[in-house]
Formats: structure tokens, C-alpha cells, sequence
């Protein structure tokens, strides 16, 4: 690329175009996406890849480059894959695909950070204090880096304004980054491929991956994704993966909290029209067994939705993520959850998922279950519950 920029040139701040205009409609041409930013007016939207989420200019030309590099590397792993799928044969190196894989992620992290203005001031936070830590070690040593006071100087100011602030972490700031190497160094690469047969997709999430300490997943099309797992996961010494529709399914929540990580502006998730409307009735639908009726406490209760399993917890999680995000306490009637499941070892593993929001859990047994596990906070009734909660 030419160092010197198109005038107005419109870069995509974070999805690359040519990832977006795989989930376009053939014959419209435009993608679909469920806005999450407005929580009580849920909404299926509509617009072409050219224009989503673009600015002029946004990038400075070496960070650019590097950009529009992977870019064009997942663009050759789609075609590489969907020929090898037609094949059955797929020509990919493991260890390379590794490689890319956590290239790409940096770089996709990297734009995360400096688009979103929240996660920007967090992150210069961060690199101030790592620079004051920096700083009075060499002092202790008597030496100073070249340039490494100016570069402390520069942030200082740029931090009075968030343009500023942008530019400086794109030309001082290296998109490398030790942490993800050090998250991922035993992980093993994956092809996920959700069969055509199926009618569930895979979800674009606004940073272009999906991560957390068990799998990274960055989704390159509908049907096709990357992704590293621990090696323990191969358990039938395939990289490639053909995923099932309950497989497919479990994937949604993770997406859904990736989106509701940034600020407002890029809450959505792309996908297929049908498969986001589903998504969007479940979500209505579990906000409607939400009482908010005490306050600063959530009651969970209804006949419309039974939690069955571990999956339907963790869009439960979810769902009080997005539609009550200040309320940390909940109450859950028995009664709204499988006698099977509350005496399953599993279930133990769903209620250790609110944990990491600080969500407090409180089970009413208003079917009168016996030997409820230990791990379990239980009372008999909702007044009760809300004692345990400090409430009078």
C-alpha cells in the first residue's frame, strides 16, 4: 500500500470488510445484525459492509498495512477451507495456522482497544503504570532507554485528549502482544465447519473473535471458523471439526457477552436474518421471566422457559447481563429448573459462571426438593431469599 493515504479514505474500524461481506445476502447485499445497545427495544437491522463501522482515515498507514496483511491471510484460509471441505482434503499446515491464528487475534485486539474509547482509556491506564514501573527501574540503574522518557512525556499529554491518545498508541504502541502468546502457547489449532444441513450459523461478534482461558474462536464466515483449544480437546485427533446444531448453539451466549464488553456504539452481532431472529425471541423471552418487583433483586420465576441444562444457565447469565446489568442478586425458583439437572455434578459448573460477574445466587425451593446440593444457597421462600440479600 501506498504510504500516502487516499485523501478520505474509509477504513472499517475493527471487522474487515472482507469478512462482513461474506455474512452479506446474496441478494440484497447487505448483512444483518441484532443491535444489543438498546436492551428494551431489541432490533434487526440492515446495512451494506462498505459502510459499517468505517471512518476516514482511522488507521495510520503502517498499522494499515499490517492490517489489510491479515486480512488478506483469512481470506486465503476461507477459500483453502471451503475447497477442502468440497475435497475432503484440507493442504493446511498446523503450525502455521496456529501462528496466524494468534497474529490475527493480536492484531483484531489491537483495533478493539484503540476504537473503543472505554477500553482505549483503560488500556493507556495500564500502559501508564507499566511505563511508572519502567521508569523507576531504570532509574535504580542509573540508565534510561533511548527515547523511553519522551515516549512517557507523550503519553502524559496525549492522554488530555482521546484523538490524541488514538494516534499515540497506533505509532508508539507495538500491536504485540506476550499475554495472548502466553494464554494460547499450549493450545492447538481447530477448523470448525458447521455443515449445510444445518440451520444454525456461526456469529460475527463486533472484535472478530471470541475469547476466554478455554477456547479462542475467530469466525471467518457462517459456516467456517478458527479456533484454538487445549490439546486435550482432541479427542478424536482431527483438526477439523464438523460441528452439530447443539454444538452451534453454545456458542451464541460467548459471542453475546463479547458484544456487551464494548461501549454501546458497537453492540451488535451479524449473522443470518432467521437464525439472530431466534436469538433475539430467546432473549425476550428470558427477560420476561425477570421480575424486578423488590429492589436491587431479580426473581427469576414463570412457566414459559425451563432451565434444563448448562446451556440455558449461561444464556440466563447473559440475558441478566444485558437487560439488568446493575442487579447483582437473583433469586431462582426451583420450580423453573429441571428436577434433572439441580442433582447433576454439571450444574455446579453453571452456577460457578455467575461467579465471575460477582452475581449472588439464591435458590427458593417452592417444590419442596430434598437434598439440594450443599454448594447451593437455599431457602423456602422469596421473602427469605430477600433476608439473605440484607433486605428488610
Amino acid at each position: 500500500m501506498n504510504k500516502e493515504k487516499i485523501s478520505m479514505q474509509k477504513d472499517h474500524i475493527i471487522l474487515p470488510k472482507s469478512t462482513l461481506k461474506r455474512f452479506s445476502d446474496s441478494v440484497t447485499k447487505k448483512i444483518c445484525y441484532l443491535d444489543l445497545s438498546n436492551p428494551s427495544a431489541l432490533e434487526i437491522k440492515y446495512t451494506f459492509p462498505k459502510s459499517f463501522h468505517t471512518k476516514a482515515n482511522f488507521y495510520y498507514p503502517e498499522l494499515d498495512d499490517i492490517i489489510k496483511k491479515y486480512e488478506t491471510k483469512v481470506g486465503k484460509y476461507e477459500k483453502k477451507i471451503r475447497k477442502g471441505i468440497q475435497k475432503n482434503y484440507f493442504d493446511i499446515q498446523l503450525g502455521q495456522l496456529k501462528e496466524d491464528i494468534i497474529k490475527i487475534v493480536k492484531i483484531q485486539f489491537f483495533r478493539t482497544v484503540i476504537s473503543d474509547d472505554k477500553l482505549l482509556i483503560q488500556f493507556s491506564n495500564q500502559l501508564e503504570i507499566q511505563y511508572n514501573e519502567e521508569s523507576l527501574a531504570y532509574l535504580r540503574q542509573g540508565f534510561y532507554p533511548p527515547h523511553f522518557l519522551d515516549r512517557k512525556k507523550e503519553l502524559a499529554e496525549a492522554k488530555k485528549d482521546i484523538n490524541l491518545l488514538r494516534y499515540f498508541m497506533q505509532k508508539t504502541v507495538k500491536y504485540d502482544n506476550h499475554k495472548i502468546d502466553l494464554q494460547y502457547k499450549d493450545f492447538f489449532p481447530y477448523i470448525l465447519v458447521i455443515p449445510e444441513d444445518i440451520d444454525s450459523t456461526f456469529i460475527l461478534s463486533p472484535q472478530h473473535f471470541v475469547p476466554n482461558d478455554q477456547v479462542l474462536r475467530i469466525v471467518i464466515s457462517p459456516r467456517i471458523s478458527l479456533a484454538l483449544y487445549p490439546k486435550s480437546y482432541n479427542d478424536c485427533g482431527q483438526a477439523i471439526k464438523y460441528l452439530t446444531k447443539e454444538d452451534v448453539d453454545s456458542l451464541v451466549p460467548r459471542t453475546i457477552e463479547s458484544a456487551l464488553c464494548m461501549t454501546n456504539k458497537f453492540r451488535q452481532i451479524i449473522g443470518d436474518e432467521n437464525y439472530l431472529k431466534s436469538i433475539k425471541n430467546k432473549l425476550q423471552t428470558y427477560s420476561s421471566i425477570m421480575y424486578y418487583n423488590f429492589e436491587n433483586m431479580i426473581l427469576i420465576n414463570g412457566n414459559i422457559l425451563k432451565l434444563n441444562n448448562c446451556l440455558s444457565f449461561h444464556e440466563l447469565l447473559i440475558s441478566l447481563i444485558l437487560f439488568k446489568p446493575n442487579c447483582k442478586n437473583v433469586a431462582i425458583k426451583a420450580s423453573v429448573i429441571s428436577k434433572e439437572l439441580l442433582y447433576e455434578r454439571e450444574f455446579i459448573e453453571c452456577i460457578k459462571l455467575y461467579e465471575k460477574y460477582e452475581i449472588n445466587l439464591v435458590f427458593v425451593n417452592d417444590i419442596s426438593l430434598e437434598n439440594l446440593n450443599n454448594y447451593l444457597k437455599v431457602v423456602s421462600n422469596v421473602e427469605k431469599a430477600k433476608m439473605i440479600f440484607n433486605f428488610k
